[in-house]
């Protein structure tokens, strides 16, 4: 009686290895053709394959999961993550939304959205809004604070971007991206030395 649940585990446990993929793979694909409408299974799938970087798979994983009934934040956040990388600029969009209705208190799903539309350069109030949002979940989350000073720096308001930027660098001082985004401020700043 245990054995799917063992084995769900066990793909848990080793999604991030890429020395194991292929046995977490056909493991997966042995659940699925005992059990095709388990939308855990398909959920695990899409989980595994995101992780391993094979979006296209994920996002149809995902999908099938979410049509089979499992209909939550965390399925279409990582649904609008996989369409996002595959550049689906409408489809992520819509999925960021269904997450945060489904689960409004989920702070990445905040940040991660608000972080998504910086990186595209557009609708910057509402990813600010996003991403405080996330940082009065979690005020002291480095990421989250990264977010908001980097998009203080986007829409030009410099001092609060070193605000928060110097705050990031505090709470995670070895991270590169929070690293590189302190140095872009200190530049713009015409801090060179400290660039």
């Amino acid at each position: 009686p245990w054995f799917e649940e063992s084995r769900l585990m066990m793909i848990s446990a080793l999604r991030y290895d890429p020395g194991q993929l292929r046995f977490v793979q056909e493991l997966i694909q042995t659940l699925i053709y005992r059990d095709p409408d388990n939308y855990l299974l398909w959920l695990e799938k899409g989980l595994t394959e995101h992780a391993n970087g094979h979006e296209r798979k994920a996002q149809i994983a995902l999908q099938k999961a979410i049509d089979l009934g499992f209909e939550n934040g965390r399925a279409y956040y990582f649904l609008a993550i996989t369409q996002a990388n595959q550049n689906m600029v409408e489809d992520a969009e819509a999925s960021f939304y269904r997450s945060i209705s489904l689960s409004p208190f989920n702070a990445y799903t905040h940040n991660y959205f608000g972080y998504w539309l910086i990186e595209q350069n557009r609708n910057l109030d509402e990813a600010k809004v996003l991403i405080q949002k996330a940082i009065n979940r979690q005020p002291n989350n480095g990421a989250f604070v990264d977010s908001l000073g980097w998009v203080y720096f986007k829409l030009g308001d410099l001092d609060k971007a070193l605000l928060f930027m110097e705050r990031a660098a505090t709470l995670i001082p070895d991270d590169p991206v929070i690293t590189d985004h302190l140095g872009d401020v200190y530049w713009a700043l015409g801090r060179k030395d400290e660039a």
